[in-house]
């Protein structure tokens, strides 16, 4: 019998029956519990979808009970087969809910039982104040919060983490202050990468891939894909897989739990990768849909399963998810870089005026649009902020390691 200890899971492996007993600590606990229980959320999407938001918060208990037949290894979260229970509106609108708050019964060939709690919550900012926004800050690395307290910025979008791991997790309280800050109220919103994983988080495992090829090993889950390579450390996910979904969920927890007045998702765009005629090959005729409904879920489980029914919800980039009806209603803005211009070099102008098409459907419908453009020229800075003004977005032109607090001569925020 082998004791193997990882800063995430702890496990006693007895090999000579080939079955793995686990002790979880509680994250790790809750992200097994999510990743067997995906259950069909209706509240927020009745005869179609009412709108983004949820009268109040509620709360309400619900008890599932779950045949579990396979047995539970150290793998379990990525190999377990699981059956998902969905609903489907009259709209089509399919979302998914989780539970946060669990109380698990398990054995290995028996049945699971969780209990879960949905308690009230703060609702957070009123819906109509992301209307209001005409000026935000995008720094991910580096960050200094109280020279960014100072600023007066509207908006500010960060990392959960100071350097986007576990130990560097922001406190409520360093939240709490920074939205009521010197320089004046703040929303803010926490980045989080939906469409890859990130080989510094707390889910991450080393022996995933090991010998750091870009291509994951045996042990790595089955919803992990290669590695992005422009971002080496970034890796592509299945992200319609409940395994990847359950992280996710964990994560959005997170930052739930720490204040942030909404979260900003990152590539959303990975629907393209995988879809037809992308460059994994998969050719999934689902995987557009299935981003859609990955949000609308999210959103959903931060709004109504949480209570926090004025959440917001920004998609970076995949302006083209447009074309989906419950999806412009359900996200409180967009986040698009690159529109007018990639680094100092002009975008072509047909694309750019593709991008806008998208774009102002989301504008057109109420919703915050957010442009970034890495430009560091003062010519093209205020070309860009122009332009993207005269449309109704809000402009915001920074280097794109995104590791400083950028104030734009002639554009401060006000």
């Amino acid at each position: 019998m082998g004791l193997r200890v990882s800063p995430r899971y702890a496990y006693i492996s007895a090999k000579s029956f080939g079955v793995g007993l686990w002790v979880l600590n509680p994250r790790a606990l809750a992200v097994a519990a999510i990743a067997l229980i995906v259950v069909a959320s209706t509240t927020a999407f009745l005869g179609g979808f009412a709108g983004p938001f949820v009268s109040g918060p509620e709360t309400r208990t619900e008890t599932i009970t779950r045949t579990v037949t396979n047995t539970l290894t150290e793998n379990m979260i990525q190999r377990r087969t699981d059956t998902v229970t969905e609903t489907r509106l009259e709209s089509m609108v399919r979302t998914e809910t989780v539970t946060r708050r669990e109380t698990i019964t398990q054995t290995f060939f028996g049945t699971i039982t969780l209990t879960t709690s949905t308690m009230a919550a703060e609702a957070g900012p009123d819906p109509e104040i992301w209307s209001s926004v005409n000026d935000f800050l995008y720094q991910l690395q580096d960050i200094d919060l109280t020279a960014v307290g100072d600023t007066k910025f509207d908006l500010l979008i960060m990392d959960y983490s100071a350097d986007g791991s576990e130990s560097g997790e922001y406190r409520a309280e360093q939240i709490r202050e920074l939205k009521s800050s010197l320089g004046g109220p703040k929303l803010v919103l926490a980045y989080m990468s939906i469409g890859e994983a990130e080989n510094y988080r707390w889910y991450w495992e080393d022996s995933w891939d090991e010998d750091y090829d870009g291509i994951p090993d045996p042990d790595a889950p089955l919803w992990l894909g290669p590695s992005n390579p422009d971002w080496p450390d970034n890796y592509k996910v299945k992200y319609w897989e409940s395994g990847w979904r359950a992280i996710v969920y964990a994560y959005l927890d997170e930052v739930i739990e720490a204040g942030f007045d909404g979260a900003y998702l990152d590539i959303i765009d990975a629907y393209e990768f995988w879809g037809p005629g992308g460059e994994s090959g998969l050719d999934r005729e689902t995987a557009e849909r299935e981003m859609v409904d990955f949000v609308i879920a999210l959103a959903s489980y931060a709004r109504e399963t949480r209570g926090k029914t004025n959440f917001g919800i920004f998609p970076q980039n995949g302006e083209a998810l447009s074309s989906h009806p419950d999806y412009v209603l359900t996200v409180s803005g967009i986040g698009r870089e690159d529109v007018w211009y990639d680094d100092d070099t002009p975008q072509p102008t047909s694309d750019t005026e593709e991008v806008i098409s998208y774009l102002d459907i989301f504008k057109r419908a109420g919703k915050l649009v957010l442009v970034v453009d890495y430009v560091t020229r003062q010519s093209l800075i205020d070309d860009l902020y122009g332009k993207a003004e005269s449309r109704g977005y809000v402009p915001y032109a920074t280097v794109r390691d995104l590791d400083r607090l950028t104030i734009n001569q002639g554009h401060k925020p006000d």
